[in-house]
């Protein structure tokens, strides 16, 4: 049986494995789905991340809510107090606002 020295095994007269080129593919295909998979592996803890920002906001709901009502109360009562000025015709200390034309003269 002739055999060929075991540092020739699989080597083509380039020198090179004859399955290098197969080899070389399997790599490729192997890193190409590493990459895809990474890829989804990403967009799922930015998913996640998205998630986890949305819940903490809603646990801080009633805390938005109460910082909204005093701030819709302060808009109320700003605007109770220009009507009150606007049918009153006053604007309070000072009052040198323009209430109009006749005031430009």
């Amino acid at each position: 049986m002739s055999r060929r020295p075991a540092h020739d095994e699989g080597r083509t007269s380039a020198g090179r494995p004859e399955d290098a080129a197969a080899v070389e593919r399997e790599l490729e295909r192997i890193v190409a789905e590493a990459e895809v998979k990474l890829a989804e592996v990403r967009r799922e803890l930015a998913e996640r991340r998205m998630h986890e920002a949305q819940h903490a906001e809603i646990d801080r709901l009633e805390e938005h809510l109460a910082n909204a009502t005093v701030r819709w109360s302060e808009v109320r009562a700003f605007f109770d107090e220009v009507l009150d000025q606007l049918r009153h015709g006053t604007t309070g200390p000072g009052d040198d606002v323009v209430h109009g034309p006749s005031d430009l003269r």
